[in-house]
């Protein structure tokens, strides 16, 4: 019997090195309070601690209310991971986002995978989030 080993010489994806810490408070901050129902998400642009940039090349990031216990939060890079190393924005929509070049879907529920049918076969990158349902307090960092 013969068995065949077939190698996958592609180099695995790897999303940039993207530095990110941020805090927000979605009970107290009217920016970030629509973030307190589950199902909604963010588009946020600029980073809420006074920098200019958040996200990979500036395009911001996207913060999904989950309403699972165990991750409340996710927050994505707002870049198509498909298209890099061309710096593409992924527009939001409730609990998805399109990119405007290729036409890929990422699911927010799903942790930020694409739709079947994408042409991107990435996932969004993720970044860690860290809430306190006490004091309505959301650190991202990467």
């Amino acid at each position: 019997m013969t068995f065949a080993v077939r190698c996958n010489n592609e180099d695995p994806f790897e999303f940039p090195l993207v530095y990110l810490n941020a805090s927000i408070n979605i009970f107290t901050d009217p920016e970030f309070i629509s973030l307190i129902a589950p199902g909604n998400s963010l588009e946020i642009t600029h980073h809420p601690n006074g920098d200019a940039s958040i996200g990979y090349n500036n395009n911001g990031i996207i913060v999904y209310n989950s309403g699972d216990d165990k991750e409340p939060f996710y927050a994505f890079d707002r870049t198509c991971p498909h298209d890099l190393p061309a710096s593409v924005a992924i527009n939001s929509n409730g609990s998805s986002a399109t990119c405007p070049e290729c036409g890929s879907q990422f699911v927010f529920p799903s942790e930020g995978q694409p739709s079947i049918g994408s042409a991107s076969k990435y996932y969004l990158k993720k970044y860690k989030t860290y809430y306190n349902p006490n004091t309505g307090d959301l650190v991202i960092t990467h």
